[in-house]
């Protein structure tokens, strides 16, 4: 007998002992109740800790924040300025429109009225996104795509790919835009996939098919590992499908998850561990390799977000450029996100997202057939999808061809590459990791970057993207920043406002840029949380003081 066995063995004597002299005095009966008690608690102290979709240390801070803003005095402050941040949002209204239509007008309108009413609305667009003065949002203005995709929009308005037996022309151009893809990211002989809405609804398919895939195999509660850096897309998918979602941090030089932290986070629940390729705070990628390896080690599922670079991963090497391996090749990587709709240069509302096998995909698709209605089964989220999406997204992908898209890719990287160093060389400014791809992110020691942010837009027209934890700005630089001049003219306005900022030292900061700085300071997240829901109420509601006044203007001019 090893000498560890014998120290095991008198333990458990010890324990013994120990359990008999606490109950010894006790009869039959009350060792029972004690022993059914004990267990009950274990147990649920058990469930409270590991069965559930948040973790723990998330509840355990939920629930001090909470109490908190219940008690008398501290509650009733943090009420009164949460309510005075909600009304400043609210008076924000006039940034869209100071008068709303309430209900719909008693006459129709001929064509030509309504052509000059949406003008009307079109031009409450007040920044030059055109010109390229936007990060990201909008990835090109080709006249020729507009054109071809106007045409195949119109042709394909009212198809409806939920009817496959009546619209076969749109449910054949999806199967076409599933093989091209595929094709860019070397998918295997068993690879298959699905056109969706947006990276959102991509990845959150990929996160259903994993959990649906791990409570097949008896995981009651699946968890996902994802760097802090992974798009908030993975939180959503997470809050909608009861997933519990582990957070692993990045390092801090790289912005590259933390490969150690990963593996030590793998457990029999895990059901996918992410990577990003890139990030969208600051251009990362990470080493989808090694977790690609992990996953193949462990037997999990890997998910690789390429929604933003989806269409420059695959052409970045022709293009002259070099990006990671993250495709299919990784025998790892078991599912694919990659957007359409941004490098892709497809309009809004398409993307797609890719499986290893049909089996997984399988775990994605719903299916009722206890419907009266019939037999129900839908590929994604939605049930009727607009056909002319999918129209436009064939279309763009036909229209530009691999060629075309390596030319692209060239010249975004080739901006992208003129903005890292010349921001490198800023006085006031730093690169925040390595970027390879088309997304630059920057921060500062010495200014404020979100005042540095909102001088640019007031003083410049550019609009950029603020990032947090730590405070920065970022660029997902466009086709329309490689146009002639355009680069070159940001990073003079760039420089030229934080050189004036940093002359001006320690200045007051506007209310605006001051809410970004500040939002990071609140330790109750709930209470930001709560001033973005009100943001988006107030964009999507209409205020009827406002309203009456319009809707009296349209009844009089019938």
């Amino acid at each position: 007998m090893t000498d560890q066995l014998q120290l095991a063995l008198s333990k458990i004597n010890e324990l013994r002992e120990l359990t008999n002299e606490s109950f010894k005095n006790d009869d039959k009966a009350t060792v029972a109740l004690k022993t059914i008690a004990l267990t009950y608690t274990a147990c649920k102290l058990y469930e409270w800790v590991y069965h559930n979709d948040r973790h723990v240390s998330d509840r355990i801070q939920q629930y001090f924040f909470t109490t908190l803003r219940k008690l008398p005095v501290i509650g009733d402050k943090i009420k009164a300025e949460v309510e005075k941040a909600k009304t400043t949002v609210r008076s924000e209204k006039s940034l869209y429109n100071p008068t709303y239509i309430m209900e719909l007008p008693q006459k129709s309108s001929t064509a030509e009225e309504m052509i000059m009413r949406i003008e009307n609305y079109l031009n409450m667009d007040t920044v030059d996104w055109k010109g390229g003065k936007v990060q990201g949002a909008v990835y090109d203005f080709d006249k020729e795509i507009i054109e071809v995709c106007s045409k195949a929009y119109e042709m394909f308005m009212w198809s409806n790919p939920l009817h496959a037996d009546v619209f076969k022309g749109v449910r054949k151009m999806e199967a076409e835009i599933i093989s091209m893809v595929l094709k860019l990211y070397k998918a295997p002989s068993s690879g298959c996939g699905l056109v969706t809405s947006g990276g959102t609804e991509s990845i959150g398919l990929a996160c259903l098919a994993a959990r649906n895939h791990a409570m097949d195999r008896g995981v009651k509660w699946p968890e996902l590992i994802m760097p802090t850096t992974a798009h908030s897309a993975f939180d959503k998918a997470c809050h909608y499908f009861r997933i519990k979602l582990i957070r692993i941090p990045v390092d801090p030089v790289t912005y590259r998850v933390d490969l150690r932290k990963v593996e030590s986070a793998i457990n029999r629940n895990t059901c996918l561990i992410v990577g990003s390729a890139p990030t969208y705070p600051h251009g990362a990628y990470d080493d989808i390799e090694a977790l690609s390896k992990m996953a193949l080690k462990y037997g999990k599922l890997m998910h690789v977000d390429a929604c933003l670079g989806g269409f420059i991963n695959p052409f970045a090497k022709d293009a002259g450029y070099s990006v990671p391996i993250l495709d299919f090749r990784l025998e790892g990587v078991t599912s694919i996100s990659a957007d359409t709709h941004k490098y892709g240069y497809c309009p809004k509302g398409s993307s797609t997202v890719m499986f290893q096998t049909p089996e997984l995909r399988r775990k994605a698709i719903f299916s009722c057939t206890e419907w009266p209605g019939g037999v129900y089964a839908t590929p994604t989220y939605a049930g009727s999808r607009p056909g002319a999406n999918s129209a436009v997204c064939w279309a763009t992908l036909n229209k530009i061809g691999y060629n075309g898209y390596v030319e692209r890719t060239r010249d975004v990287l080739t901006a992208s590459m003129k903005f890292k160093h010349g921001i490198n060389k800023m006085e006031h400014l730093e690169i925040m990791g390595d970027p390879v791809g088309s997304v630059i992110a920057f921060c500062s020691k010495t200014i404020n970057v979100f005042q540095l942010m909102a001088n640019l837009k007031d003083k410049h027209g550019w609009k950029l993207g603020p990032i947090q934890f730590p405070s920065g700005l970022h660029i997902s630089v466009t086709h329309l920043h490689s146009k002639p001049g355009v680069a070159e003219q940001l990073l003079k306005d760039l420089e030229a406002c934080s050189l004036e900022l940093a002359a001006k030292g320690e200045a007051p900061i506007d209310g605006g840029a001051a809410v970004y700085g500040l939002s990071q300071t609140i330790p109750d997240r709930s209470i930001v949380g709560e001033i973005a829901t009100t943001f988006i109420e107030t964009c999507m509601d209409t205020n009827r003081d406002y309203g009456r006044n319009n809707t009296e203007e349209q009844r009089k001019s019938g």
